[in-house]
């Protein structure tokens, strides 16, 4: 459990109380928890999502391209909680992702501050592309939020990558409403 990141067990062995010791053995939380392969590779995951949403943003399938934002937010949070905290989360929820992330950083949630009305809608859109994209059937998203939120999602994935000391993801795929016209 600990090797694999097992919240329960991470926090048990940090906080628990010895109650029985057969054989004393010593066990290295940081060198078990951070493994830097695990991490590039999980963030190169996350990257493949976001240029697989990029790819859906310009062929204008644009739910999809939420839905895959989604996945690349989540799995680059979760990854950054594992390789930081060594705590590894199975919440699909990116508002319970960013708060724990506070924990290492502002510079997460200074991306999504939800200090406006738009900027509160626009994350609300992205926390809820998970499920609404696949399971609500009216789902609908305007060109403009999707391109907006692929800048947002592309600069976390540089902040994170570097939190994780990760280099050379490149997530250079942004796309912007300059660069792509989208026919009305």
């Amino acid at each position: 459990g600990l090797k694999a990141g097992n919240p329960f067990h991470c926090t048990l062995y940090q906080s628990g109380i010895m109650l029985f010791e057969q054989h004393p053995f010593e066990f290295q939380l940081d060198s078990a928890i951070s493994e830097k392969t695990s991490t590039t590779n999980r963030l190169g995951l996350a990257q493949s999502f976001y240029k697989a949403a990029c790819d859906c943003a310009t062929d204008e399938n644009f739910e999809t391209a939420m839905f895959l934002l989604h996945q690349s937010t989540e799995l680059s949070c979760t990854e950054l909680l594992k390789s930081r905290l060594g705590y590894k989360s199975n919440t699909h929820s990116l508002r319970r992702l960013f708060a724990l992330s506070e924990n290492i950083t502002e510079s997460i949630t200074e991306l999504f501050p939800s200090s406006t009305e738009e900027e509160a809608r626009l994350f609300d859109m992205l926390q809820r592309a998970y499920v609404d994209v696949r399971y609500k059937e009216d789902y609908a998203v305007a060109p403009d939020d999707v391109f907006t939120l692929t800048d947002r999602v592309s600069e976390l994935l540089n902040r994170i990558e570097e939190l994780c000391g990760v280099e050379d993801m490149e997530t250079d795929d942004t796309i912007s409403e300059e660069e792509d016209t989208i026919p009305d």
